[in-house]
């Protein structure tokens, strides 16, 4: 079975969990799934970059990594300091990496063209998630960024997108036009749609977050990295990952013990930690992808 139809069975099935569960316990599994597979996708940038570089014979293991943490504090101190433009770039960097793990297989297109629509496509998703919890979205930005957003711009921005991106691929994109929202696609958009109006927040992010990304990027960070996917390659991948994973882990429970956090106040922390992680492992995917992953 391909990954595409696992990945809508496992998504309807803990769409069918969330009939069920409590709220607390429906939080702490979607906490549980982002800081174990989420976190997970993203620890083993450092192998990624030093075996790119390694191909490359230029950066050493001392500079991937001086540059990685620099990224990471540079992320937090743009938060600390411009909470707006920290937020938007956020926003715009993961719906590009979110439309870029979607299409790269079917698009394969690293032009600029192709970079604009991984991000069309992205922010549709993004805005999807929005829309369905748009009261929640306009409190987590305001207590992330202090700005105040209209409900409508949350209501009418899904069909905006939706129709930017079937334009743009179908002017601009001519190895698209057979591609984009086929059937299959299309599926998917409807699956998004309805597990985004059908569960929390939270919930819904950790569905989408790690059926649709995290784990389609670990494969192919498998792939690249040892030539195929196989139980013993993926050992070999949690063995190089697991010491950044755990450090990620410390910290962020760090964060949370020193600024005494619960769940009410613990989102607004979350996502600029999120961010904080998501902007060097997004430059990381970048370079390496989408062509050097098939090699």
């Amino acid at each position: 079975m391909q990954f595409r139809a696992i990945a809508i069975v496992s998504t309807i099935f803990l769409l069918w969990i969330s009939t069920f569960v409590q709220q607390e316990l429906e939080s702490l599994l979607a906490y549980v799934f982002i800081f174990s597979f989420g976190i997970l996708h993203g620890s083993n940038d450092i192998a990624l970059l030093e075996v790119r570089e390694n191909k490359k014979k230029s950066w050493s293991y001392l500079k991937i990594l001086t540059s990685y943490l620099f990224f990471i504090g540079l992320t937090a101190v743009l938060f600390y300091v411009l909470p707006v433009i920290g937020l938007l770039v956020f926003i715009l960097l993961s719906a590009y990496h979110f439309g870029e793990e979607h299409w790269r297989d079917k698009l394969n297109d690293s032009s600029f063209l192709g970079r604009i629509f991984y991000m069309l496509y992205g922010l549709l998703v993004l805005f999807f998630l929005f829309q369905a919890h748009s009261t929640e979205v306009i409190g987590l930005i305001d207590s992330i960024a202090g700005v105040g957003i209209s409900e409508g711009v949350f209501q009418w921005m899904p069909f905006i997108l939706l129709s930017l991106a079937m334009f743009y691929s179908f002017f601009f994109l001519k190895a698209l036009r057979t591609l984009i929202f086929n059937s299959k696609d299309l599926l998917y958009l409807i699956v998004f749609f309805v597990v985004f109006n059908a569960t929390s927040l939270l919930w819904a992010f950790a569905i989408y977050f790690i059926i649709w990304h995290a784990l389609p990027s670990l494969m192919a960070q498998v792939s690249y990295l040892y030539g195929d996917i196989s139980q013993l390659n993926m050992l070999r991948y949690l063995r190089s990952s697991i010491g950044y994973w755990a450090i990620s882990l410390v910290g962020i429970y760090g964060i949370y013990w020193f600024f005494s956090l619960d769940e009410t106040n613990f989102l607004p922390i979350f996502f600029p930690i999120l961010a904080a992680l998501t902007f060097p492992h997004v430059l990381v995917m970048t370079k390496i992808s989408p062509k050097e992953t098939q090699e």
